[in-house]
Formats: C-alpha cells, sequence, structure tokens
C-alpha cells in the first residue's frame, strides 16, 4: 500500500518544508526520550507522561515471534502504564499484533518495571492497567478505521489475535500518535508534527446526597461517609475501618483512607489537612483519599450498601 502521506506538505512563514522522515525506529526514540510531552494523549488520564525504560526486556512472549523487547514504556499514572511500539513507516495490522503480543504479558512486564529504578514500591500486576499506543509516521487504511480500539472484546481486527480476550480486563485502549517530520531547506530547521488518535477521557462530575441531604463530590463524599460512621462507632481502630471500608481496585496502593503521618507524605492524594484528619477514639488520625474515579466510585457505594451501615446514598 502506498504511503498516504507521500505528498504532504507543510509550511511555515511562507516557507514550504519538505518531508524528512525519521531514519528508524532508534531516531523516533531519542527524540521521544528528549521530548516526553509527545506522549500526552489528553489533558486528564493521560496528562502527565513519564518514560519509564526504552529497550525494555521481557524475554520471549507466548505465540509469536517477537524480540522481546518492548520500544518504550511510559508511566501515565500511579497504576497506569503505556506500552510503546514503534514504526518509522506505516502503522499496520501486523503492528497492532505485535503491540498486542506485549500487552498480553503483564506479569512480565510489571516485573521488569519493579526492577527498575522508577517505582519506589513494587507494583501488584493485578492493580496495573495499560494503554497501548502505537507511534509512527502514518496509519495504513486499514487500521486507520479502527482506531482508537475501546471495545477489545468486539473490535474485528483484534479478534484474529490469539491472547485477544487476555488483554482485555486490563487494558484501557489502543491509541495512536503519528510523527511526521519536516526540514526547512533553507535553514536546515527540523519541524515535528505529532497527532495523537485516542478516545479522551470525559471527567465524570456526578454529585451525591446522603440520606437525602448534601451535595457531595466523589472524594467528599467518601471523607463525609468515613467521618460519619467514626463519630457513630468511636470505638472502631484502623483495622476495623479497614474491613468495613475495603479499597476499590483502582486505588488499592493508596486505600481509602490512610495514618495522618503517611498521608501528609502524599498529600496531593489525601485530604491531610489538619481541618479535614478524622480522629478515631484511640486518638490515631486518618486521611481519606480524594483520588476517586466513576467506576472507583461506584464500588464503594455498592460496599456501604452491602455492609448495611444505614446510610442512603444517591446520586442527583
Amino acid at each position: 500500500m502506498s504511503n498516504p502521506n507521500m505528498y504532504k506538505q507543510a509550511s511555515s512563514n511562507n516557507i514550504t518544508l519538505d518531508p524528512y522522515p525519521f531514519p528508524s525506529e532508534l531516531g523516533m526514540e531519542a527524540y521521544l526520550m528528549d521530548n516526553p510531552s509527545i506522549l500526552k494523549l489528553d489533558d486528564r488520564k493521560y496528562g502527565k507522561p513519564q518514560i519509564i525504560e526504552c529497550e525494555m526486556s521481557i524475554g520471549k512472549c507466548t505465540n509469536r515471534k517477537t524480540r522481546g523487547r518492548i520500544d518504550m514504556v511510559v508511566r501515565y499514572g500511579e497504576d497506569l502504564f503505556g506500552i510503546l511500539e514503534l514504526k518509522k513507516h506505516a502503522l499496520d495490522k501486523d503492528t497492532l499484533f505485535q503491540l498486542c503480543d506485549y500487552l498480553a504479558e503483564r506479569e512480565k512486564i510489571v516485573e521488569a518495571i519493579n526492577q527498575s529504578d522508577a517505582v519506589e514500591v513494587d507494583l501488584d500486576p493485578e492493580n496495573v492497567k495499560f494503554v497501548g499506543v502505537l507511534v509512527g509516521g502514518y496509519i495504513d487504511d486499514e487500521l486507520r478505521k479502527e482506531m482508537p480500539i475501546t471495545d477489545l472484546k468486539n473490535n474485528n481486527l483484534l479478534k484474529e489475535h490469539p491472547r485477544q480476550q487476555t488483554i482485555q480486563g486490563y487494558t484501557d485502549q489502543i491509541s495512536a500518535i503519528t510523527l511526521e517530520r519536516f526540514r526547512n531547506p533553507h535553514t536546515c530547521e527540523i519541524v515535528v508534527l505529532s497527532t495523537p488518535i485516542v478516545k479522551t477521557s470525559v471527567k465524570d462530575t456526578t454529585k451525591y446526597q446522603i440520606d437525602g441531604e448534601g451535595r457531595y463530590g466523589k472524594a467528599k463524599l467518601v471523607h463525609e461517609i468515613v467521618k460519619r460512621y467514626v463519630k457513630q462507632h468511636p470505638e472502631a481502630s484502623i483495622d476495623r475501618l479497614e474491613k468495613i471500608f475495603p479499597t476499590p481496585r483502582l486505588i488499592r496502593t493508596l486505600g481509602v483512607f490512610a495514618e495522618a503521618q503517611v498521608a501528609k507524605k502524599r498529600a496531593d492524594r489525601y485530604y491531610a489537612d489538619r481541618k479535614m484528619l478524622i480522629a478515631l477514639g484511640d486518638g490515631v488520625k486518618i486521611a481519606t483519599c480524594n483520588q476517586w474515579a466513576k467506576e472507583s466510585i461506584d464500588e464503594f457505594i455498592a460496599n456501604v450498601e452491602k455492609q448495611k451501615l444505614g446510610f442512603e446514598i444517591a446520586a442527583l
């Protein structure tokens, strides 16, 4: 198939820029290392990319003959990582399948990340989620029609992959970034145009009432429920609270709450201000987590109802 970008031109200040493709995947890799912000996919969920490692070795992959080295691994969040497959020219079905081969090796990838200097506390493979990212000069027609892939279960191309079902539970989506490089023929200045193709996250703004009163966001709802429970049960210890309020899967590394001295070290993740701390009957103070998404708050509410704690929570 011909390159659909073969005749693409760019201009700046009335100067036509000549196409100047990357000479190799290593050239693309080096450019991304110097410009990690290019890997930003949106302003929310994938907005703060941190490159963990290039050419990460995970050994031989199951079912297919790969070299066992992931081009790049990027961290987007606490337990959210981008697995990148780079191609200097076309992104096609074979590239997608190669990326899927790596995505299917969650435990091997997490083990490799844990062995790096990028994480202070070992990650639990069961908590880690991936976003697959294809990076190349252009996308061929067959693959372009499918991008981004958000329904991994029913996607026509992925149904052909032998381990399609393996990656469903922990892969957010498969997106793409096209990198087009141009050169000013007069000054030799290099210009790179990047285009992410991704389903951006939409912030959930649902508000909640407790027993028919108030208007709480997700994090404030959790804080208020825990505070009210402690007030009703001053004898409750931290161990007891952990059983009453088990941690939803998406915030497992944080917990519904943490002791004050722990929370203050990560004040961006907890309501660690002195006025927001919750004092238990034994004098211990805790801070509730402020990192809640729709899926995790639904799990929290379901648990409150299951435990029959006496709180009626309703979405507005």
